[in-house]
């Protein structure tokens, strides 16, 4: 019956059942005592009833749906027909449609099954609102199960005994928890003040809600999952009943004797129905947390504490308790197969229920890491606040992607060391500046499978070295980010070695390939002249970067522009004149400052000199190589600020030497 509705409230739910389908004309009398009527399609469910009119189309358009718990249904002779029925939507008597049906067999049949899913609905009703979640502790004496003494029992029947207390508490808690909370929550989804029921006195909370909060509400509760997860509750009031049913009988009929099947239970239609419900309900669980967190749902979240605060636990690890209860059976089941022996008549069927029970742990776990992981994604996405339209930012939260670590990392910046908030993704290393609260500014979102990362030797503005430093390299930034303490220096290059490893091999990429780094800049206060002509800075000659390299340099070396391919296939980049004469020493620089992790830091680095960079064939040794200052690239620029001289061209064959 789900093509009857598109855009109006749900018809199908997992514990609807239909019970007769057939067609009615609606009777009204106009004001000359004239009747007039018009046909509809019926549809009698155990818990509402419905009438749909025909489209063009020849589909059908829900009319009116009347739940069997509120609306009333009585025989009327309107028009002189005797088969006819008022329908009452509430206690209003006036306010009746009537009806009649053509066949009188599919007349009484109506009435008949309506009369009785009426008063079941209503009996249903009021056992669950008189029902409590309080746990009734390590009680096993006859009160749930009449006529059973668990000290007469055998250790096999015991064993069950106990479990099927457990089962039965749990389904008890699986119904109030319907009743208080979900019911509100479904009803509330399809326009109605969210309001928490009381499940010991028949009444409502006060409006949980106010009117403009009850519009963000709506929406809130349309996501899939969500309704997927409250959808489920539903299902596992009626599963779990039918599951402790199926249990209750299999002992009865063996008498409680050591000779009852448990295995063939777990294997029972009932079963799997159950399981499937956990399933279902595990898929929402978290998206449903989430949005009860939110400020509209925090005074109904706390009216459900407040009902449900007879059973330990807060309303969070009651919500979990349907997670757990397939890790019971797995433990339930290991203790019976122990006490059973080999040749038991359910010893076979105990192993085979195990293993099933074991699958379903093992894709339940795996369901709920893929959905945490997803709510987790969804939190850093919500958290950063961006200036124009991101997409990787846009669309983080993702099943294909997976988060990894997060953590706070000073960068060295140009001018000061600034704490930014870090965030690793299976394919992007994110990082944003703090606005407050759990707000953050998004700065930049690197590629992952163009970072490569190492741990940094170099030194500070004031000469002395920096600790726990690490730099990262990307195609189009690269920087030393400094960490709080050794130990979280290490994880940090490990963990993104590693992600930038897998991300590259996903890309089908070579295990080093990162298609070009882009230089770390050199800090504002390293320098104050121009690396290459030592002319001072000023207020009117300003600090510049170069691109490709990363040094300091004043606008009159920095006039040519050049297609960097890892930075930009379109934009031209600024480039320095000794990059462009090819003198750069940014290559150098990196390979003999930055080491891979857990390589130990060599005391002399004189053997970097054996392979001749371009800045080394093409200078003399007056001017210090990376390798010759030992320092990193702060070393180098200082000692640019503090050489006089401008290098002159030596031969070709002339391999830099050490100072």
């Amino acid at each position: 019956v789900t093509h009857i509705v598109t855009g109006h409230p749900a018809i199908f739910t997992p514990t609807r059942r239909i019970l007769c389908e057939f067609e009615i004309e609606r009777v009204r009398v106009k004001a000359n005592n004239e009747l007039d009527t018009k046909a509809f399609q019926a549809h009698l469910f155990n818990d509402c009833f419905i009438y749909s009119s025909y489209t063009v189309t020849g589909k059908l358009k829900l009319q009116q749906m009347a739940s069997l718990r509120q609306a009333r249904v009585e025989r009327s002779s309107i028009g002189g027909t005797p088969t006819g029925f008022a329908l009452y939507l509430n206690d209003d008597d006036t306010a009746a449609e009537h009806f009649r049906v053509q066949d009188p067999k599919e007349y009484e049949e109506f009435m008949v099954q309506v009369a009785l899913q009426m008063e079941a609905n209503r009996a249903n009703r009021t056992e669950v609102r008189t029902a409590t979640i309080a746990r009734r502790g390590t009680m096993l004496g006859g009160t749930l199960l009449p006529g059973v003494q668990l000290s007469a029992l055998g250790q096999r029947a015991a064993e069950t005994y106990r479990f099927l207390i457990g089962e039965m508490q749990f389904a008890e808690a699986v119904a109030t928890l319907n009743l208080v909370m979900v019911e509100p929550l479904l009803n509330a989804a399809k326009g109605a003040v969210l309001r928490a029921n009381d499940g010991s006195s028949g009444l409502s909370m006060e409006n949980s809600t106010t009117k403009y909060q009850a519009a963000l509400v709506t929406e809130a509760l349309k996501e899939a999952d969500v309704l997927l997860c409250l959808r489920s509750v539903e299902g596992l009031t009626v599963s779990c009943k039918e599951f402790v049913g199926a249990l209750e009988k299999a002992c009865k009929s063996s008498n409680w004797s050591e000779n009852v099947l448990i295995g063939e239970v777990f294997q029972s239609v009932s079963a799997q129905t159950l399981f499937h419900q956990f399933k279902s309900y595990i898929s929402g669980q978290q998206a449903l947390l989430r949005v009860l967190r939110t400020a509209p749902f925090a005074q109904f979240y706390k009216d459900c504490e407040q009902i449900l605060s007879s059973s330990p636990g807060t309303l969070e690890e009651k919500l979990d308790q349907p997670r757990q209860r397939i890790k019971l059976f797995g433990t339930f089941l290991g203790n019976l197969l122990r006490l059973t022996t080999d040749n038991h008549a359910d010893h076979a069927v105990l192993q085979q229920s195990i293993v099933t029970v074991d699958n379903m742990d093992k894709e339940i776990t795996e369901l709920l890491r893929i959905k945490r992981n997803f709510e987790h994604l969804l939190e850093i996405q919500n958290s950063l606040v961006t200036m124009a339209n991101e997409p990787v930012i846009q669309k983080l939260a993702s099943m294909d992607r997976m988060f990894i670590r997060q953590g706070d990392l000073k960068k060295v910046c140009r001018r000061k060391n600034k704490l930014f908030r870090f965030w690793l993704v299976s394919d992007y290393l994110i990082y944003g500046g703090s606005l407050g609260g759990d707000k953050y500014s998004f700065n930049r979102a690197m590629e992952l499978h163009k970072v490569s990362v190492a741990a940094h030797h170099g030194v500070s503005e004031s000469g002395e070295p920096l600790r726990f430093a690490f730099a990262i390299l990307g195609a189009e930034k690269s920087f030393i980010v400094i960490a709080p303490t050794q130990a979280n220096c290490d994880e940090w290059i490990d963990v993104i070695s590693k992600a930038a490893a897998a991300a590259r091999e996903a890309k089908g990429m070579a295990g080093g390939d990162t298609d070009g780094i882009a230089p770390v800049w050199q800090a504002d206060g390293l320098s104050d002249c121009c690396t290459q002509c030592h002319k001072a800075f000023t207020f009117w000659n300003r600090k510049h970067h170069c691109r490709k390299c990363g040094a300091l340099v004043c606008s009159d070396h920095l006039k040519s522009r050049e297609i960097l391919p890892h930075i930009s296939l379109t934009v031209k980049q600024k480039v320095c004149d000794n990059c462009v004469k090819g003198f750069t020493m940014a290559p150098a620089v990196l390979t003999s400052t930055i080491v891979a992790p857990n390589t130990p830091v060599p005391a002399s680095s004189s053997a970097a000199a054996s392979t001749p960079t371009p800045a080394a064939s093409t200078s003399t040794a007056t001017t210090p190589t990376p390798a010759a200052t030992g320092g990193g690239l702060s070393s180098l620029w200082k000692t640019n600020k503090a050489t006089a001289s401008t290098p002159a061209a030596a031969p070709a064959s002339t391999p830099a030497t050490p100072a």
